[in-house]
């Protein structure tokens, strides 16, 4: 049977002579000691109480949970239950579960303060196990909350043997006790329901975007950063049903074309071909079956390079006794686990490569040694070795060199040459199985996925998706103007414009001749160049083709006449002409304060209807990461500019109440920062503030106040929205409401 425990806070219960107790017996050095045992035992605690800090206090046990050691120490707490449990066992008191007939028995998984404990299904056993636990419950300060205790039973366990246990352990029986480290213990009949919570968990987050205001720029930033690493955890364990990565697919798509649950948009470009990397003509978009298959090689690489752990030990005695995980059979009754590992090995097979050290170990014909050979197979097989034979057999180890008579008589020619190129090791070094497709050996998640990308594309037959020719890729995104600028060669690029051409295509327009000349088809090359009026744009600025010639056959020759004929900066100049005649701000944005620094940035807003001001403040950390935010109204409305000094007032004094040392208060209303930072008397009606917010300025000298436009205060605007709907002052401390929460995650990865 299996137990699952639960500790009642167990950061908080950590006995500090325990610790330094355990620490002694696994042999760490006193000064090392000492300088732990500082660090916990000098914290101290003080209470905010109605705004005002009350007196510190000083606790006698505990680890703080969130400090990035504190996991580390409570291992070491978890050590004292774990030599308990394994003297238990070495006395034959206990006995662990076997994943195999004779194989190595597991009585107990840690990982900090998760705990799974495996005993056979007897009254005797639990007992022993409880008394353990109470010695270390009593010892370490730790302790058990008994309600949230899961126990799971296997199939063979009978029914009042069963109702004993459970009756003594004083819990009810689970045939599944939930997740253990985020995964789901059990997965039933439907794959697709065991994990569709992940689907879900995604759902939310896109819903959460639908009205927030983002380019498509935006959107693949948060895909990428956010929607794609949610299963990412869960493939690496697990191979996901196909239905279930479509819809998620399907899902993105969706969002990054413009589409939601209620209005349906083209969908141009299809997601596999969004997939494709960007130097071959893609957006980078992962396809979530080939990245799934990528992290699930991830592990079988670990098994087969960490021979001695506990997991390649369990699966060698239940699936490979005698031979490679690479030679392994997927048998009948094998767990989800195990089928999800071998679905993979057939690209660990494909970009493993054997490195040539002595030879004996690489079969010549079975086992792959030379990269990007032709099949290697024998002009003579008569003569040649058998198929068991070695490469050591084509190694002269006298003078370490190639037996080229041997090579030349059994190989092809293209494949000699590259046989001649494996270096040979004087100082007999042993082979060794590397990954293929990286210049250091080492198996990385992103060659294999690409690998299995190519691959699949092998398999369809297909390369229309890429295009190749004429579109030098990497210059494009090597280009330094707007995203959104890029974005749109892409597109022209790849023909998915939204043109009258494209749209007549569709059957959503009937005609399909240019709007603005009336006489050619509005098709992305006429739009971008044919049309007068596109030489119109290029003749009223400094463009340096403004003199060129109007007929091209299509973009991705006019694509290439301008990367050939113009240097960086001209074609730089080229594309960035159509948004030179605007006042553009797309390259304006919040930024992240300096090292040591906050940033506390105030709106406010007034609507007549509601006869009610808001403002909104949100402080941030020089990682970008939430600190405090409110928003309150104030009723009646008043003028905005009385608004906005209320606003920067109100920030300072958060900041002060807070402590706050060095702080960059960033306003958009240039009324109010001028004012603030200079000065001059002020006379008008909102001098009070402007007063106050400088006699706080001048007692805190690391404050200052700077003005940015808009689009660098958008997380505050947000805010202020928000504010109009309250009543009274509403304050998150390191959080924030959910509809700011995307364009605060946006700003951070910037």
């Amino acid at each position: 049977m299996a137990i699952k425990l639960d500790m009642s806070r167990a950061y908080d219960r950590v006995e500090w002579k325990f610790l330094e107790a355990i620490m002694a017996k696994m042999g760490f050095g006193e000064r090392w000691m000492q300088l732990i045992m500082e660090c916990i035992t000098i914290v101290s605690y003080s209470v905010l109480i109605n705004g005002k800090i009350g007196a510190s206090f000083q606790p006698e046990r505990g680890i703080r949970q969130g400090d990035p050691l504190s996991p580390y120490l409570f291992i070491l707490c978890a050590e004292g239950l774990s030599a308990l449990i394994t003297q238990a066992e070495h006395k034959g008191e206990i006995k662990g579960v076997a994943a195999a007939r004779g194989g190595l028995r597991v009585s107990h998984l840690f990982f900090a303060d998760d705990s799974v404990l495996f005993c056979r299904a007897t009254i005797d056993e639990w007992q022993k196990l409880q008394g353990l636990l109470h010695v270390y419950e009593k010892a370490s300060g730790q302790c058990l909350n008994r309600e949230k205790i899961a126990v799971f039973f296997s199939s063979n366990t009978c029914t009042e043997k069963r109702q004993e246990i459970v009756n003594a352990v004083g819990v009810s029986a689970d045939n599944n006790y939930g997740r253990y480290l985020g995964l789901p213990t059990t997965v039933g009949r439907s794959k697709y329901q065991s994990f569709r919570s992940i689907k879900e968990r995604i759902w939310t987050r896109i819903s959460s975007w639908q009205n927030t205001f983002l380019s498509q720029a935006g959107k693949e930033v948060l895909l990428k950063a956010v929607i794609q690493a949610i299963p990412t955890y869960t493939m690496s364990v697990f191979k996901l049903p196909k239905k279930l990565l479509q819809e998620i697919n399907s899902m993105m798509g969706k969002f990054w074309w413009g589409g939601s649950n209620t209005k349906q948009k083209i969908q141009w470009k299809s997601w596999a071909s969004m997939g494709v990397s960007k130097k071959d003509g893609g957006l980078d978009f992962r396809d979530l079956e080939s990245f799934n298959k990528a992290m699930l090689a991830k592990q079988v690489w670990r098994v087969l390079n960490n021979p001695n752990s506990l997991v390649t030990q369990l699966l060698k005695q239940k699936y490979f006794k005698r031979g490679s995980i690479l030679n392994a059979k997927k048998g009948t009754n094998s767990s989800l686990v195990w089928q999800s590992l071998w679905s993979s090995i057939e690209l660990i097979k494909v970009g493993s490569l054997w490195r040539v050290g002595s030879g004996s170990s690489i079969n010549i014909w079975n086992d792959k040694w030379v990269k990007h050979a032709v099949l290697l197979q024998p002009n003579l097989p008569i003569l040649g070795p058998s198929r068991d034979s070695t490469v050591s057999e084509l190694i002269d180890e006298g003078e370490c060199r190639w037996k080229k008579e041997v090579l030349d008589q059994l190989f092809h020619e293209e494949d000699v040459e590259k046989i001649y190129q494996i270096p040979l090791s004087k100082t007999g070094t042993q082979d060794k199985l590397i990954w293929g497709y990286t210049a250091n050996g080492i198996f990385t998640v992103r060659s294999a996925y690409y690998l299995q990308q190519s691959l699949v594309r092998q398999m369809q037959g297909e390369c229309s998706s890429i295009v190749t020719g004429l579109i030098d890729w990497k210059q494009l995104w090597s280009l330094n103007v707007p995203m959104k600028i890029k974005l749109f060669v892409w597109k022209a690029a790849h023909y998915v414009l939204p043109t009258l051409q494209n749209l007549a295509s569709k059957k959503i327009v009937a005609i399909d001749l240019c709007s603005i000349c009336k006489r050619e088809i509005e098709s992305p090359l006429h739009v971008i160049w044919g049309c007068p009026g596109a030489s119109d744009v290029r003749a009223m600025s400094s463009c340096p083709t403004h003199k060129w010639p109007i007929y091209f056959p299509d973009f991705r020759t006019l694509w290439f006449s301008l990367c050939s004929k113009l240097d960086v900066d001209s074609l730089q100049l080229a594309y960035a002409v159509p948004s030179n005649n605007t006042s553009d701000r797309g390259n304006i944005r919040w930024k992240k304060p300096e090292i040591r620094t906050l940033k506390a940035n105030w709106d406010a807003s007034v609507s007549t209807k509601l006869n009610r001001a808001g403002y909104g403040i949100i402080i941030r950390d020089e990682q970008g990461s939430i600190m405090v935010c409110v928003c309150a109204s104030h009723k009646p409305a008043i003028k905005p500019v009385l608004a906005e000094g209320l606003a920067l007032r109100r920030a300072m004094e958060v900041c002060a109440e807070l402590g706050l040392g060095r702080v960059v208060f960033e306003g958009d209303a240039k009324i109010i920062v001028q004012a603030v930072t200079s000065d001059e008397e002020i006379s008008a009606d909102y001098r009070i503030l402007v007063n106050d917010a400088r006699s706080m300025l001048r007692s805190s000298p690391q404050w200052h106040v700077d003005f940015v436009h808009r689009e660098a205060n958008y997380a505050a605007d947000q805010l202020v929205k928000l504010a109009l709907d309250y009543e009274y002052e509403k304050i998150w401390i390191e959080d924030g409401p959910m509809q700011v929460m995307s364009t605060v995650q946006l700003e951070q990865s910037m």
